[in-house]
């Protein structure tokens, strides 16, 4: 995925791709050993099964989209 990873919401900080090696796997195989971290706060982007959508889950925000 091309996309960077956008500052942590809660404080700015720079945001990481982190892997579980012992991570779960799921009925249908999938890993889930996937998260995005900030370095500042250890905000998370919760569990995912591929890097991308880990780095999805970051990157929302709860106004895309929105006009103010």
């Amino acid at each position: 995925m091309s996309e960077s990873l956008k500052p942590c919401p809660f404080c700015g900080g720079k945001a990481i791709v982190s892997f579980d090696p012992d991570g779960t796997k799921d009925t249908k195989g999938r890993k889930w050993a996937y998260t995005v971290l900030c370095n500042n706060c250890c905000a998370t982007s919760g569990l995912c099964w591929s890097s991308d959508m880990a780095m999805v889950a970051w990157n929302r925000r709860e106004n895309d989209g929105k006009i103010d």
